[in-house]
This record gives structure tokens, C-alpha cells and sequence, in this order.
């Protein structure tokens, strides 16, 4: 836009509220994510007894990035994964694309995990609005400074960004709750510890009433 008429953006941008603009998403879009919510109501009516679905806190993990500065490996995101999915009414989402799905199911077979009854994984096609769509139907969000926290963050989605000291700064999130990663490459204690951060980080957050359940069934209104 400021290419068009730099002057005239320059000299009005300041006077645009844009602290409650937020990204919109479609009639297809909320369609797609409401039918992967129904066909998933009868996976967990089936495997996850102990899960109730009308008050269940849809926890988001986002393990991808291609430019954060800090993040956990593959085999650590599934290990936060899989804690997550061990605490109280906690159902994990898990959003993939492209040859992300395969690379992701490929991980789960080999770590075991393929079976977990309250892991949901949507494979998204290109449609960055799907993912807008999803992200504003979770309780939380868990990543790296990459898209989804930036989208998150937009819809005021609470989030535990697992982000490095420089990124707190230069990407904050709109709540500002992270777990900060001080090497690229630490020891497995230095790992253990920050994944056990995240998970104090959510417990408390579910304490304090900062992230609120979910119904499930209600998830899939349109």
C-alpha cells in the first residue's frame, strides 16, 4: 500500500487503530474445521473414555519452524507432546501440511506414539486461512516464534512461545509467556528442564483460569 501513495500512508498510518483488527476466515474455512472436529468427536467417543468433551482444553503444539532462532528437536516436541497428553482433560492438536503429515506420522510410529486417544492431527492443505481458522478455536497455543504464534497472537489465543532471548524482543507475543531456550544445540538436562517449564507454564495457566476449556461439540458449529 505505501508504494501506491507514500506520503499519504506515511502521514495517516498513525491515526489507524489497528489494535483490534483481526484476520478473517471464510465460510469453506470454518466448514473444513468443523468437520474435522465432528470426525473427531467419534474418535474420542470411542478411545477416550475418561475424556470429557464438553469441558476439554484443546491444546495446540506447533513443533515446525523454519526461521525461529530456538526450538526443540522433533523427538523433544513429541516428548512435550506426550506430557501434555497425560495431564487431566488435555487434548493435544497437532496441525500439519504438506510433507510436514508424513514426516510427523513417520515420527509417531517410530517414538510409539502413533496411538495416543486425545492427539488430533489436522493435515492442512495450502490455505493459510484453515490455519487461522483452527488457531481460533484453541484453548492454547505451544510453539516456536514462527506463523501460528504471530496468528495466535492476532485472535489473542493465549500461547507459551518456546523462543529464544533475542525473539521475546524482536516477535513478542501479545501475552508474553515464554519458555526462553539459552543454546542452540543444549545438554538432554537443559532440554528435560525447559519441557518441563512449558508444562508448568500450562498447568499454571490452567489454574489461574488463563486458558479456559473448551466444549468440543461446540467446536463443530459453523
Amino acid at each position: 500500500m505505501r508504494k501506491i501513495n507514500p506520503k499519504l500512508y506515511d502521514s495517516k498510518i498513525n491515526t489507524i487503530d489497528l489494535t483490534k483488527s483481526r484476520v478473517k476466515t471464510g465460510k469453506e474455512n470454518k466448514r473444513i474445521i468443523s468437520d474435522f472436529f465432528q470426525h473427531y468427536i467419534k474418535v474420542l467417543e470411542q478411545k477416550s473414555e475418561n475424556i470429557n468433551l464438553s469441558k476439554s482444553y484443546l491444546i495446540m503444539v506447533n513443533p515446525f519452524s523454519h526461521s525461529a532462532q530456538r526450538s526443540f528437536r522433533a523427538l523433544e516436541w513429541l516428548m512435550l507432546i506426550k506430557k501434555i497428553s497425560n495431564l487431566p482433560q488435555c487434548l493435544v492438536l497437532v496441525v500439519t501440511y504438506g510433507s510436514g503429515y508424513d514426516n510427523f506420522m513417520c515420527n509417531l510410529k517410530e517414538a510409539k506414539m502413533d496411538s495416543i486417544p486425545n492427539l488430533l492431527i489436522f493435515q492442512n492443505n495450502h490455505d493459510i486461512l484453515n490455519l487461522v481458522e483452527i488457531i481460533s478455536r484453541v484453548s492454547c497455543l505451544i510453539s516456536p516464534s514462527s506463523g501460528p504464534i504471530h496468528i495466535a497472537s492476532n485472535l489473542c489465543i493465549p500461547t507459551i512461545g518456546i523462543y529464544s532471548e533475542h525473539d521475546t524482543k524482536k516477535w513478542a507475543t501479545w501475552d508474553r509467556r515464554y519458555v526462553v531456550l539459552k543454546k542452540i544445540q543444549p545438554s538432554i538436562e537443559e532440554t528435560e528442564e525447559a519441557i518441563q517449564k512449558t508444562i508448568d507454564l500450562l498447568q499454571e495457566c490452567i489454574t489461574t483460569k488463563t486458558i479456559l476449556p473448551k466444549d468440543i461439540h461446540a467446536l463443530c458449529e459453523i
